[in-house]
């Protein structure tokens, strides 16, 4: 599936622009405002959490204990309650939405928007952005990707005959949701037709991962 095309953003809208709706970017959104910079944030997901949107692993909790897991804005922290000390993922996004509401940012975050140039002009003493509806990009190249994924799957073929059967496929889409939710999610009668390319009627597990690592780089 080809790249959509970059979009310009305008530079003379803006004082700041922040990437990302995370810890960081939220905060950074709020003070900027507090200082009188008209600013708002890009993120390519499709809300709030950055990092903790992200994690979907099982269990997945905060290691450190709160307060250091809120900002310190007091009219934020005094209106919400904490129901442990290391809060799990659900209760840590709660945090956010009710960050997100009482400063009233929403409005100045914009979802699904990927950052993927900023360039200076020094002509004009400003700063021009791209950006593009969201996409997966990963940090390490093409083939290691696909050995990843093909250990992934020969891990996951419980019955060792090299292939991959229903189950086997769930479980696999399971774990590429945990590490991205943002992967794509393909009926097992449609995988099976596109990835059989020795049309045998079987997704062997180098048919599989080609066609797992192509869905994880077009979506």
């Amino acid at each position: 599936m080809p790249s959509p095309t970059p979009e310009v953003v305008d530079p003379g809208v803006l004082d700041a622009l922040i990437v990302g709706a995370g810890f960081s970017g939220l905060y950074t959104l709020w003070k900027l405002r507090q200082l009188g910079f008209t600013t708002k944030i890009l993120e390519k997901g499709p809300d709030i959490g950055g990092t903790w949107y992200s994690n979907r692993y099982p269990g997945a909790r905060v290691d450190i204990d709160i307060p250091m897991h809120q900002l310190s804005v007091e009219k934020v922290w005094s209106s919400f309650e904490w129901s442990e000390r290391f809060p799990k993922r659900d209760e840590l996004l709660s945090y956010f939405q009710h960050f997100v509401k009482t400063l009233d940012l929403m409005k100045d975050i914009e979802f699904n928007t990927h950052v993927v140039s900023a360039t200076f002009d020094e002509t004009q003493n400003d700063q021009t952005n791209s950006k593009e509806s969201s996409t997966t990009i990963s940090s390490t190249s093409h083939d290691d990707a696909k050995e990843v994924m093909r250990v992934h799957i020969s891990a996951l073929d419980k019955d060792g005959d090299g292939f991959v059967d229903e189950s086997e496929f769930n479980a696999t889409v399971q774990l590429c949701l945990i590490h991205d939710p943002s992967f794509p999610k393909v009926e097992f009668d449609k995988f099976v037709e596109e990835a059989d390319t020795d049309e045998d009627g079987k997704v062997g597990i180098a048919e599989a991962t080609e066609c797992f690592c192509n869905h994880g780089k077009n979506n």
